[in-house]
């Protein structure tokens, strides 16, 4: 998962949610692949400069992913835009 720099905000490590099923493919040389049914969802530690109004801000970005269902598709990458509404952004430690 890649993001978009934004002056300001700080984007930390992306983990997976739901742990993905690890196995060797042999279709691609044994490489270890994850994998994902139905839904996969991440989460990253973002950092918001002081006087940034984070409910303001759009971050954009790709996941380079294979869409599967009865036949894959070649990897690419998908873009994505993310925001955070009032109350996400009024949250704070």
């Amino acid at each position: 998962i890649k993001t978009t720099p934004v002056a300001g905000v700080t984007v930390g490590k992306f983990t997976a949610l739901n742990k993905p099923h690890e196995s060797k493919e042999p279709a691609f040389d044994n490489m270890v692949v994850e994998t994902h049914e139905n839904v996969a969802r991440w989460t990253a530690p973002i950092e918001f400069a002081a006087g940034l109004d984070p409910a303001k801000l759009e971050l954009k970005g790709t996941v380079f992913a294979q869409a599967c269902a009865n036949v894959c598709l070649p990897p690419q990458d998908y873009k994505f835009t993310a925001t955070l509404g009032k109350e996400a952004a009024s949250t704070s430690p």
